[in-house]
């Protein structure tokens, strides 16, 4: 699940279409903190778990490890705009 898309460059209009550097700004808080409960989540599942049941413990850490992946990659992404985003804008 995509937290934010891009608006739609209309037809002819060559070059991207950046998201307005408040807004990415905003987007971006709220996903780091969205990585950091999933990081609380697999904390506590390691606490309650390991060693006991590690087994149990990669099955049930699979589903938050490749959300916090693809958190990452969305950050870099945002990241990466906004150090493009001339100064002022």
């Amino acid at each position: 699940m995509k937290l934010w898309s891009r608006p739609r460059k209309p037809s002819g209009e060559e070059g991207t279409v950046a998201i307005e550097p408040m807004k990415t700004e905003a987007i971006l808080t709220q996903t780091v903190e969205q990585l950091e409960r999933l990081n609380e989540t697999l904390a506590a599942l390691r606490r309650e778990l390991l060693p006991g049941q590690p087994r149990k413990f990669a099955l049930l850490a699979e589903s938050p490890l490749e959300d916090m992946r693809r958190l990452q990659a969305e950050i870099e992404q945002f990241t990466a705009e906004l150090a493009s985003t001339p100064a002022g804008a």
